[in-house]
């Protein structure tokens, strides 16, 4: 008898949940919302080298960086219709150093030759549009054509690094050396020195001043589609896809030359001295030239389903996503490498209507995340907060071994 009484009361909560991904919170929802993300792939860094080379794979040491603040107002003049506009940024930065550095540095000189290989990539697009979202019985539909200006964008870049070993005293030496090509639109000579040091925001305000007009008239098209499906009282499925269709182009090349030197003496004399292995190492950079030029950028390519499950109500949502992406799609850089797959798994529970919790497992531009989340809710404010760890590496994401955050200010009513 009990049994039945309480699943009773959960098919009665369950039918007043509303199956939407993305229900209206308000009529009028102006909303300011920021995250950023910092990480690398080890627990700490102040360990010695040897441990540090055995735990890592081929990638090495992977620094990642990103941000997005975003504005955004929408009116729901009914439970079947939205309406918007959007302004935001997104920027990321990967480096990796490959793992054959911290074989030398770890492990001294090894038999015959090593080679290795670093990385780096980054990009950052401003982008605007409207938002149009309406319903026809179970099926919604959400268009947003979006225009992006691209600020800049550095393909993958890839550093050989040998290692070789002189014979006589059998020191170990690495080097490696390289031409990073930054596309922008602005001219970074005008924002860095030779040494590719910063100059200071006035400098890269004037560089950008200077070619504003040219800036805001280089940007690209691009649609993002997405079709859900009341599956049940309680469930919503959709697609999603993001598809460039113009691309943007970007009117500077800043050629920047980057080399590595170290060396380190035979891990035999360390060790029978009883000394610190003895180790040296240098990195350096150097911006060339910068020159006019038209390279043609795209926002990502994105295609996933993601879904709403509210099994006992519309105060606890699960919410799974999984898809792909594609990094300046169509284009000569386009390849296996470019591509990556993306998804995601949260939970929302709202209590008194005014207190929100979430939890979330991530994997976003090629980033593990683990976050939880805060939130309260009075309508006519809402304030939101998200914190948690992220790495390149699955199992590191569950350490802090980086920093994800986000916040968000809402009003409306």
């Amino acid at each position: 008898m009990k049994k039945t009484a309480i699943i009773t009361v959960l098919l009665t909560a369950s039918s007043f949940a509303f199956a939407e991904l993305h229900p209206a919170s308000r009529y009028v929802d102006i909303g300011y919302d920021f995250n950023v993300s910092a990480s690398q792939n080890v627990e700490e860094l102040n360990v010695n080298f040897t441990e540090l080379a055995d735990s890592m794979d081929d990638d090495g040491l992977v620094f990642n960086t990103s941000a997005g603040p975003g504005f955004h107002i929408d009116v729901s003049p009914g439970e079947n219709q939205r309406y918007g506009i959007f302004l935001n940024a997104e920027s990321s930065m990967r480096f990796a150093t490959g793992k054959g550095i911290f074989e030398l540095l770890g492990h001294g000189n090894a038999a015959g030759n090593l080679t290795s290989t670093a990385a780096a990539q980054g990009e950052m697009f401003m982008q605007t549009g409207i938002n149009v979202k309406f319903k026809y019985g179970r099926v919604g539909w959400t268009v947003k054509p979006v225009y992006f200006v691209p600020v800049f964008y550095i393909p993958r870049t890839e550093m050989n690094i040998t290692v070789i070993t002189n014979d006589k005293d059998y020191m170990a030496k690495a080097y490696g050396s390289t031409n990073v090509n930054i596309y922008s639109n602005f001219n970074l000579g005008s924002a860095f020195d030779s040494d590719f040091k910063f100059l200071g925001a006035g400098e890269l305000f004037s560089a950008v001043g200077d070619d504003i007009s040219s800036i805001l008239s280089s940007g690209g098209i691009a649609l993002n589609l997405e079709a859900e499906y009341q599956l049940l009282n309680t469930l919503c499925a959709g697609v999603y896809t993001e598809v460039p269709i113009i691309a943007g182009s970007l009117g500077y090349k800043s050629t920047v030359n980057v080399s590595f030197d170290a060396e380190v003496e035979p891990i035999f004399n360390s060790v029978s001295s009883g000394e610190e292995l003895k180790k040296d190492y240098s990195f350096k950079k150097e911006l060339k030239e910068t020159e006019k030029t038209s390279f043609k950028v795209r926002v990502p390519f994105r295609l996933g389903i993601e879904g709403a499950w509210r099994p006992f109500g519309d105060w606890c949502t699960f919410r799974p996503l999984l898809g792909f992406a594609v990094r300046n799609p169509w284009s000569d850089e386009s390849s296996g490498s470019s591509a990556f797959v993306e998804y995601s798994f949260g939970t929302e529970i709202t209590a008194l209507y005014v207190f929100k919790f979430n939890a979330e497992t991530l994997y976003r531009n090629e980033v593990f995340t683990q976050r939880l989340g805060f939130g309260l809710n009075f309508r006519i404010f809402e304030i939101d907060a998200m914190i948690g760890s992220s790495s390149a590496s699955f199992t590191k994401s569950w350490t802090v071994s980086g920093l994800n955050a986000q916040l968000g200010f809402h009003f409306g009513f």
